[in-house]
Parts: structure tokens; sequence; C-alpha cells
């Protein structure tokens, strides 16, 4: 069995205003819709849907329960031979995440995100099990994971970071549920610091105290398991979650831009479970 190096980099494109509708008493529900093209095929559309019901049973809605952005418009895509990222040596998959502040800058939430499959490794992902969860992974940096940990405006200022000065993870939400559910006397969880670049810095190690088989550590399995820290550190970003350990509060300083990242094919033996 085979894990996938996750390779992201990023580029800040802008910084976006919010709007703010409603009263005190609304409560801004979660949604995703799909857009494919005509010719996406059915296991692609399969796929997508299946994440999507997914994420949409475990984020409930926004902290800030004022935000009317609709819902996170997530575009399937499949990537050709001309396109740059099937043309990158191991290239699976590709997302890209534009996020927005809400009106007082204290949260910015995914809006919309394009992912592409390689159509070169399609078949090969749908023989080998894994499409399913290349999906369900990407959908997750769709929505923030990764991508929303450490944001920059087009001027250099940083907002939400949620890293300490090691890189590993310090949101208040993931660390307590990575204290509760892994490793108690942790004061951080540990982010990828190794492998290509972008793999570094966008998922939990695979070292970890929650063991390899995660889906958003840095290599993925076709057995690939959600963690209570994954869904916690949503939280994190500002989305109301299904339950899971968290503390009580938390403050985050959030600003909005825009992320890209792609899948590799590269692969290497897959560790035993500690």
């Amino acid at each position: 069995m085979n894990k996938f190096t996750h390779i992201l980099g990023a580029a800040a494109i802008g910084l976006l205003g919010g709007n703010i509708v409603g009263s005190g008493a609304h409560s801004a529900t979660f949604d995703i819709t799909l857009v494919f093209e005509d010719d996406t095929s059915t296991q692609i559309r399969n796929a997508f849907e299946r994440a999507q019901t997914f994420w949409e049973s475990k984020v409930l809605g926004y902290v800030d329960p004022l935000i009317d952005f609709g819902p996170l418009v997530v575009t399937a895509e499949l990537l050709t031979s001309a396109s740059p990222l099937s043309a990158a040596s191991g290239t699976l998959a590709s997302t890209t995440t534009m996020f927005r502040l809400n009106a007082d800058r204290t949260w910015a939430y995914a809006t919309s995100a394009v992912i592409g499959i390689d159509g070169a490794d399609l078949d090969s992902m749908i023989a080998g099990g894994t499409l399913d969860n290349v999906v369900l992974h990407e959908m997750a940096h769709a929505l923030g994971f990764g991508t929303g940990w450490y944001l920059t405006s087009r001027l250099g200022t940083v907002y939400n970071d949620l890293k300490d000065d090691m890189g590993n993870y310090i949101g208040e939400f993931g660390l307590a549920a990575y204290q509760e559910s892994c490793d108690g006397s942790a004061v951080s969880v540990p982010i990828e610091g190794g492998g290509v670049a972008g793999t570094s810095g966008m998922h939990w190690a695979e070292s970890w105290a929650c063991g390899s088989d995660a889906l958003m550590t840095g290599y993925l399995s076709e057995e690939a398991t959600v963690s209570d820290v994954t869904l916690a550190s949503l939280r994190d970003l500002g989305y109301v979650i299904a339950p899971v350990p968290l503390p009580a509060t938390a403050t985050m300083a959030l600003s909005g831009i825009a992320f890209a990242g792609f899948l590799s094919r590269r692969r290497r033996p897959r560790r035993a479970a500690s």
C-alpha cells in the first residue's frame, strides 16, 4: 500500500472585504455548492458529492452568525495535459481557495475553490481506490485547512498566524482536541516540516501522536481517517462544527487571500501505524 505526497504552494492575490446582514438572532448555515464541467465523469461527480455530504455533516455554520456570503462554491475540473499543474511532475490534484473577510475583520471564510483532478492519473486513482480520499482531502483545503493557517495580504500583512515560532500548530481548539485525543502534555500540534515544498507547513506531521493514517497528514492512503483534531482545527478558522472535544472560547484575527495547492503521485512505502 502506498501513500501520496501532497505538495502545496501558496500565493497571495488580494484582500476582500465582507458584508454584514441580518440580526443577532440570525444563524448563518454552511452549505457547499458543486459546479461541474459538462463532460465531468460519473466517478468524479460521485467522489465530489460524497465529500460534499461528509463536510456538510461536520461543518454546521459560522461563528459569526451575521455573515451571508452564500454557499462555499467548489468547482471540479479535470486537468488536461495542457494544464501547467498536470504537466508538473507527479501531480494528482490541485486546489485554489479564495477567502473573504467578515465585516469586522475577525474572521475570513472560504467562499470559493477550484479543485482540479489530473486526467492522466484518474484511472489509476479509481483503480487504486484513492479518488475519494484525494477529493475529501482537497475539499478540506478548500475549507481552509492548511491554506487558512497563515494568510498574507498583498501589502505583506500577516493574518491568522496559527503557528508558533517552530512552525507547529497552536490554534486553541485544534490544540485542545490534540491534547484530549492524542497527547495530553503537548503545547502544540506537530505540523509536517519535511518533504517536498508544500507538504511542509500545510499538514499534520506523520510523526504526530494521532497516527500516520490521518487524512490530513502530508501523505494520503486508501484507509485514511478524519481526526477530531482536524475537525477542531476548523473551529479555529471560524466554523461551527459537530461536537468534538473543544475549549470554551477562542478568538482569532483573520484576513482573506487565495491559496493554490496540488497533490502529487510521488510514492513511498507506507509506515506501519504506531
